[in-house]
């Protein structure tokens, strides 16, 4: 068969692979989570397989396991010891959200409508302060009972969505299993599907996009664990209300690139204001010195230099991510995004940079996409 035909026949292939995922894209959602559970679980079972005990390596299967007994023993001491005092927080917050409005509306909103006067006649503007301030705090605190009456109403929801979705976790940890204890045959069979004379210069690319999802996916949430602790460690120091509703929301925002930022900063600012315009200010500065340690320490350390998106094209894909997709383009957009660079950076490298020949480029490949 000549060298024209099989490329033909790998075009069609990949066609026809393309054309079957678009076709079934509506239930593939959990075998796209079980591929996110396998890259992150792979490391801990490549580390117990490698491990040995009386005298024997331990086989793989039992490492996955292994895996699995302490993952599911992280979460359930998150559902005894996290879950819990936060759900009660939640519901706190939402009873006192109504009778911080009336504080605000009886102590703090006549002093501002003072002031708004007095900048009224000053320079002549005839506008109706106290009847427009009125009418702009009854709508806004009609929208507020409107949203906590209906706390209760979500809390059961969520609970009712979390019991529908076992089915499919379930559907996601058998296969995940699966796939744990077969990867290195799954490698294996996938690096033979490539022809010997292009095999190294995929494994370089694989290489190359594996140490960014490492940077954007495991280093994200390692760092998204440490600035929910942080958070919540500071906040309590400062004896702010909530603390560990806050901080919980600070880490799974952290998930979100830029914006998780702003926006978990926005309602421990909103808390703090209720005990003092000094609280909210320390939070204020609790909150930007984890972020200086986060950006000056933690992710030089945890996430290293693999990742190297310009932040506007970090903006870009949450941005883009957003659109398309929701929440899901919101957590997934930068890991594309960095997908893509590395993919873009190679074809560059092998096809494109003058700086060396296409024949070495595969060898220093590596070297060149780490530095």
């Amino acid at each position: 068969m000549s060298a024209k035909a099989k490329r033909w026949i790998i075009f069609g292939f990949f066609t026809v692979v393309i054309a079957l995922l678009y076709l079934i894209h509506e239930v593939l959602l959990p075998f796209v989570f079980s591929g996110i559970f396998v890259y992150l679980m792979a490391p801990a079972v490549a580390f117990f397989s490698e491990r040995r005990f009386a005298g024997r390596t331990i086989p793989r299967g039992l490492s996955v396991v292994l895996v699995y007994i302490l993952f599911f023993l992280f979460m359930g001491l998150l559902s005894v010891m996290v879950f819990p005092p936060i759900y009660q927080e939640v519901l706190k917050i939402a009873n006192d959200i109504p009778r911080q409005l009336e504080a605000f509306r009886s102590v703090t909103l006549p002093d501002l409508v003072v002031q708004l006067e007095g900048f009224n006649a000053r320079y002549r503007l005839n506008l109706d302060v106290e009847s427009f301030s009125e009418q702009l705090f009854e709508n806004l605190l009609h929208g507020v009972q409107v949203q906590v009456e209906s706390v209760p109403m979500y809390a059961q929801t969520l609970l009712k969505l979390f019991f529908s979705t076992l089915s499919m976790f379930l559907v996601i940890f058998i296969v995940t299993g699966f796939v744990l204890v077969d990867l290195p045959r799954i490698k294996l069979g996938l690096q033979r599907m490539v022809p010997v004379a292009h095999r190294q210069a995929v494994l370089d690319l694989v290489h190359a996009i594996d140490r960014d999802l490492s940077g954007t996916i495991r280093g994200q949430l390692l760092i998204c664990l440490v600035n929910g602790t942080l958070t919540t460690l500071g906040l309590w120091l400062l004896n702010v209300k909530f603390a560990l509703t806050i901080g919980f929301v600070a880490g799974v925002f952290s998930l979100i690139p830029v914006f998780g930022a702003v926006i978990s900063t926005v309602p421990a600012v909103l808390i703090a204001l209720t005990q003092s315009i000094w609280t909210a200010l320390a939070v204020v500065g609790v909150i930007i010195i984890i972020h200086l340690i986060e950006a000056n320490y933690l992710n030089p350390k945890i996430l290293g230099h693999t990742v190297e998106l310009h932040p506007a094209i970090i903006v870009f894909s949450i941005v883009v991510g957003e659109h398309f997709f929701g929440v899901v383009g919101l957590l997934f957009g930068v890991p594309v995004a960095a997908m893509i660079r590395s993919v873009l950076r190679y074809f560059y490298l092998v096809y494109f940079s003058e700086e060396e020949s296409p024949q070495e480029v595969p060898d220093g490949l590596q070297g060149e996409l780490s530095s």
